[in-house]
């Protein structure tokens, strides 16, 4: 497995980094969606694509929304089936109804509302079948 996390705040990288450090060693860091596309594309290229990625909503230079459109975008466009598609958790601070039907509708698997617990994300990971009981 690879997770991606990506997050805007150094803070909350290096705690989701340690939360999902129990589940996969190979763990990569974003700062924004920018470099969270240029990661995935990369990641493709090379054959080693990531198992997940945490996605921040709110970060600068490009949210986590469009960066998660343009990875769904960009998975149709490679014709990957559905078990061969990312597992895309986003995270938000964001909990009105509307950011929340608006972060749906892009595709994700899933999402986290910040701030969160360990045993949240675990529950999280246990639905997406990256880990078991």
């Amino acid at each position: 497995m690879r997770f991606l996390v990506v997050d805007d705040e150094p803070l909350l990288r290096k705690m989701l980094t340690e939360y999902l450090s129990f589940y996969c060693s190979d763990i990569d860091i974003a700062a924004d969606g920018r470099e969270a596309i240029e990661e995935y594309t990369n990641a493709l290229l090379n054959g080693k694509p990531y198992t997940l990625i945490c996605l921040d909503v709110d970060m600068p230079i490009l949210d986590g929304n469009t960066a998660l459109k343009r990875i769904r975008k960009t998975e149709q466009e490679m014709g990957l089936e559905d078990d061969e598609k990312t597992k895309i958790l986003m995270t938000t601070a964001l909990s009105e109804r509307e950011a929340v039907l608006e972060i749906l509708k892009n595709g994700p698997d899933g999402y986290l509302l910040k701030p969160f617990k360990k045993e949240r994300l675990t529950e999280e990971l246990k639905k997406l079948g990256l880990i078991r009981e």
